[in-house]
């Protein structure tokens, strides 16, 4: 066995996971406890956009605060963002 092998669970949820980091708001859809899809603010379209590059800054950040979806909702409109899915 290698350090990559795991069980992968094709029937385990999606779950979504709400951040502040840097004080800006950051959702992260994880699909078998690992982070798959990162959605960061588009300040030029006043949208959610899916950047996972911002996955790897994510999990080396000291400064990421888990809130609640809520919190989430309230941080996007603050900055002036919808904080629906992007398509």
């Amino acid at each position: 066995m290698t350090d990559f092998d795991f069980e992968f669970d094709e029937d385990a949820p999606e779950f979504y996971e709400y951040y502040l980091m840097n004080d800006l708001p950051l959702r992260i859809t994880s699909f078998n406890q690992a982070p798959i899809l990162a959605e960061i603010i588009d300040f030029e379209n006043k949208t959610l956009k899916i950047d996972n590059t911002i996955i790897i800054k994510f999990i080396e950040a000291s400064d990421a605060k888990e809130i609640t979806e809520s919190e989430f909702k309230e941080a996007c409109l603050a900055l002036g963002v919808r904080p629906e899915r992007p398509s």
